[in-house]
């Protein structure tokens, strides 16, 4: 990283004109936020597209002026993106064994029942409407309720109890055909 003098410099001229102070912006942090968000993300796309969300939100900021330490900032930016990301990937991995795996209420002799992924996509899809499919999958990839609510013009509310619905039909369409409920 460049010296502080050098950074407070690009921070100034970024501050008194972003037109203009954005390339040496870009050119002072791009190479080690790309390579602190790949040594957190593991993946170069998706490093890449985390140092672009990044300078997105440098861009967006009205307010750098009044932050204190603009280097450290940039770098919590970083920070919070990658752990936001896991989060995300953490919460699918959660929902994902939540589905495929039997509900507590089985008999631990009934738990060995098991569907492959190509028979539970299918079952999904059988089992939900068009639109509930939409918000299942947007569920899966990470989205949260407000951000479903936005994609797909619904209330936010609604979202959350279509999801609860959504989650009992799954499990319902899953004990069906393991055998473990009667229909």
């Amino acid at each position: 990283m460049a010296d502080t003098a050098k950074i407070d410099l690009v921070w100034s001229n970024y501050i008194r004109d972003k037109n203009k102070g954005f390339d040496a912006l870009y050119a002072m942090y791009h190479e080690t936020l790309l390579s602190y968000c790949l040594g957190k993300l593991r993946h170069l796309d998706l490093a890449e597209n985390a140092v672009a969300d990044i300078f997105m939100k440098v861009l967006k900021y009205n307010n750098i002026s009044k932050i204190e330490n603009p280097d450290g900032w940039i770098f919590t930016l970083a920070k919070n993106h990658c752990l936001s990301y896991w989060n995300k990937e953490n919460r699918r991995s959660q929902i994902l064994s939540e589905v495929l795996t039997p509900s507590q209420s089985f008999e631990p002799h009934r738990v060995d029942g098991k569907i492959d992924f190509q028979t539970m996509k299918s079952l999904i899809e059988e089992t939900l409407s068009k639109q509930e499919l939409k918000i299942w999958q947007l569920h899966l990839e990470g989205f949260v309720n407000h951000e479903i609510a936005e994609k797909i013009d619904l209330n936010l509310k609604t979202v959350a109890n279509k999801k609860t619905m959504i989650r009992n039909a799954i499990k319902d369409a899953i004990e069906k055909k393991l055998g473990y409920k009667k229909e």
